[in-house]
């Protein structure tokens, strides 16, 4: 219903995207003419020296490090209230004062 093809034309083009329904809308959808794009170059194609085959992997494989990478932590658009409070300071990290090295209460006049 969103790219206004037909139910045959959908089909083919999700069974052409290996049941991406993203991939087969993204490839039915029209892309509305823009006065510019005639100055607009092609994207160029950069010979990496591989075959079709491990340009693949290498793309799997980024795919794979992110998700991998991805964490909660990491993502600079979360809010700060999500992480752990931290305390101000833990029981071993408080220094204790000698009664001589505490400062007098008394004052003198």
């Amino acid at each position: 219903m969103f790219t206004g093809a037909t139910q045959e034309e959908a089909e083919t083009a999700l069974a052409a995207n290996g049941d991406s329904v993203v991939d087969a809308i993204a490839v039915l959808t029209p892309i509305p003419p823009i006065s510019g794009a005639k100055h607009i170059p092609p994207t160029p194609v950069v010979d990496a020296g591989h075959d079709a085959a491990t340009l693949e992997r290498i793309r799997l494989g980024r795919l794979m490090a992110d998700m991998l990478s991805a964490s909660a932590r990491n993502d600079l658009r979360g809010k700060a209230s999500h992480y752990p409070v931290k305390e101000e300071q833990s029981g071993a990290e408080t220094q204790t004062m000698s009664p001589a090295d505490q400062p007098s209460t008394s004052t003198s006049q």
